[in-house]
This record gives C-alpha cells, structure tokens and sequence, in this order.
C-alpha cells in the first residue's frame, strides 16, 4: 500500500523550486544511513553512505556536511559535492553530541546532551579547542550574527523538566553574554527576517502543551507566546509563516503554521496540516512550501504554502533531520543547477502508458541530444538517442531489452548528464 501511494503522488507534475538549493540531505536513524534528493529531477538516493551510531543533527558548511553521531560520540564530516566522509571526529570530553552550529569558518560548535557542555571544534583536523559548561541538557544550537542561541532543556527525568533557558553567547569568543527565560523543554530554535527568536518549547508530553516563545533579539524584554499546543519538534522560517513538524505517531503525522506578521495561527494542534506519520523535521523555503521528513512513512513529503501535498519521496528508514544544499557551479560543472531551455519534453503521451511512450520535445533539436530513463528508485534504466531534427521520439521498453515485470513510476531526463526537468511516466501492466 505505501508503494501505491507514492506512485498515486508522484503522478503530480515537477514543480519548481524558488530556492537556489538542489539538494535535500536526510539523515537517517533508523539504519544509520544518509539519503539524498535531487530537487530538480526528483531523483532519490536512499542509501547515499553509512552515518554512525544514532546519527542525529545534520548542518552544512561550505562543501561541507556535519553529523553528529550521537551514541557514537563522534562528529562526521562528509564532502557534499562527493558524497564521501572525510573526517570522523571523537567529542573528546563532551558525552552524546546533539545538534551542531558552525561558529567560522573552521570551527563548530556541538551541544552535549548527557556532559551538559559545548564543545568547539576544528573543522580541520577533529582538534577540540574549547570546553563550555552551559547548564542541564544542552539541545539546539543555533549561530546568527554576533552570538550564539543555547537551548537548555532542563531535562531531569522522563516528562520532569526544571525551567528552560536559553542560553546567550558572544560570536566569536564563546563569552556568556545573557540567559533568557523561555517555557518548558526548549528543543530548537530559529531567527526570522525580523530579527526574532522563535524557540520551541516542547512542553512535558502530558499535562503541558507545546508553545513558541518569540523574542525581539533587539529588545529581548519583549516576547511572546504562540500556543501552539500538542508536542512541536523542529521549525523553520519561510515565505511569511513558521511551519513546525509536531509528530504525530498514530495514524498520521502533524504540522502546524502560524503567520510570521501577526503570529496569528493558521495550523495549530486542533486544525493540524495532517502528513506522514511520524513528522521530525521541517525546511521551508522562501515562497512558503516545505519540506517534512516523515520518520514512521520512511517519506520525505513536499507541501506547498498551505499544506497541499506536492511531492512524496521515499527514502530508507525513518528520516529525521534534513538540510539544503546548493552545489557551488561555478567551480564544480559536474553539479550543475538546473535552468530553463527552450529544449524540454513538452509532453509524454499516453501516460500511463502499457507499452509504449511518445515524448514530444518543445522545439526541434539540433544536435542530438538523449532522453535518459531512471526508475523510482533513481537508478538508470535506459537512453534513448534523438536525432538532430528530430521533435519526438518513443520508448518501448520490450524493444530496448528492459523488461518491465510490473507496474510502477520512471523518470525521463532530457540531456546526457542527467541535467534536465523531469517528466514522470506511470508504467501500467
């Protein structure tokens, strides 16, 4: 059934991303593995590389991505534009790292939950080049401008938290410049474009529901307080609104939004946007859609502003923490951003199709160009050669020697390099 629905989704025409990112990178607890998406193609690598024991937080920095490995107690740095790892580095003194946050450009810092400190560490060479004792179970971590946001989550036993506490430090130099009172078991944080904290305050899981704190970062006396309610994870700013994935463990995960204006609440755990069980993290992006990571539907979901569902991929098993990446072209021309062409598969008919499938191209190619075919799982199928002059040409997949045993989603790329739109065809035996 869960393979019907994402074909059934993924019947949904490309749509394009206003971002200048391509990449989506999905950590994955669940077998301790990296997932990667293409935007633009909407291809899916499920199983980029192995992460380490109980992989969590995941950053980028420059080329570079950052995971903490947090029952491994390691930091793993992978190379972006290789997908390869290049530095696994031990949290010398620091137990349980959670969530990171790039302090310069070789240097991170690292929240330890169990140790209750911060380490700073260099990018480098895993060199740890300071130790900061912040409080009781240290969780998000978030860099912006001159200081660096804590989030204390006080935890003292399951469902007991003592107040929480945002802790404020100096960027650079790691100097304690304030404490900010927030409510119970702040998880993570985010700034707005109005230079405003929205901290994440989970609640007990019981008996305290979830709210935001919002606090003017310019006058940090005043604040408020969305009640949110439920239980809220992760949040992320975009396109006026704050989208927050909730949970939401039965038979559907929970999304909430609530306007970045007015804090007005447009989803809260009464009218929630029902997605994916299992919703952990969130990325939005400029023009109000986002992205959820569906951890119990091992399912990337991509919603526009309101909620509506636009893409499902699926991934391996039970995503979390997600961010974007954009490849740097300019220097890398294997990474290459996507742009419009006049050249591009204006339609493909029949679709779905039983045995063959005509691609009608927008204009006549003058010099041949390929239509390459990959399948759901984002592995290559296979080419076909269009002529120059020609403006069509079909696929039948018996006559090319693939052999189709059953019904079931493929992608068709226009370029050799993979580099173009894709255009979504549904196989139906």
């Amino acid at each position: 059934m869960k393979k019907f629905v994402f074909l059934i989704c993924f019947l949904v025409l490309s749509s394009g991303f206003s971002d200048a990112q391509d990449r989506l990178y999905v950590v994955q607890y669940g077998d301790e593995s990296l997932a990667e998406i293409r935007l633009a193609t909407g291809i899916v690598n499920s199983h980029v590389l192995d992460l380490g024991y109980g992989c969590n937080d995941i950053v980028v920095s420059d080329h570079r991505l950052l995971v903490t490995n947090s029952l491994l107690n390691t930091v793993q740095m992978i190379d972006a534009e290789t997908n390869a790892t290049f530095g696994d580095f031990p949290t010398a003194g620091g137990v349980n790292p959670y969530s990171l946050a790039v302090v310069n450009q070789d240097t991170v810092a690292v929240t330890n939950w169990i140790s209750n400190n911060i380490l700073l560490m260099r990018l480098t060479d895993g060199s740890v080049v300071g130790n900061v004792s912040v409080g009781v179970a240290p969780q998000g971590i978030l860099a912006h401008e001159d200081r660096v946001f804590v989030c204390l989550t006080r935890y003292q036993s399951f469902g007991v938290y003592g107040p929480g506490v945002v802790m404020v430090y100096s960027r650079p130099g790691f100097q304690w410049l304030d404490s900010l009172q927030v409510g119970m078991n702040p998880q993570t944080a985010a700034v707005d474009d109005q230079n405003r904290l929205h901290v994440v305050c989970t609640g007990n899981y019981a008996n305290i529901a979830g709210e935001i704190y919002v606090i003017d970062l310019d006058a940090p006396e005043n604040h408020a307080i969305v009640p949110i309610g439920g239980s809220p994870m992760n949040l992320s700013c975009g396109g006026g609104q704050v989208v927050i994935a909730a949970g939401g463990w039965g038979g559907h995960g929970e999304v909430y939004r609530y306007r970045l204006s007015d804090l007005a609440m447009l989803n809260s755990s009464t009218s929630p946007i029902f997605v994916g069980v299992g919703a952990t993290d969130v990325e939005a992006l400029s023009d109000g859609s986002f992205f959820v990571s569906c951890s119990m539907d091992d399912a990337v979901e991509y919603r526009d502003s309101n909620g509506a569902l636009l893409q499902r991929y699926l991934v391996s098993d039970a995503p979390g923490q997600m961010v974007l990446y954009a490849s740097p072209n300019e220097t890398n021309p294997g990474h290459q951003t996507i742009v419009a062409s006049s050249l591009s598969i204006e339609e493909a008919y029949p679709n779905p199709f039983n045995s063959t499938v005509h691609f009608r191209l927008s204009n006549v190619s003058r010099t041949t160009e390929n239509i390459r075919i990959f399948n759901e799982m984002g592995q290559f199928v296979d080419n076909i050669e269009i002529p120059p002059g020609m403006g069509e040409s079909v696929w039948n997949p018996a006559n090319h020697g693939v052999n189709i045993i059953s019904s079931g989603m493929y992608l068709a790329v226009l370029g050799a390099d993979g580099g173009g739109k894709a255009t979504r065809i549904l196989f139906v035996k």
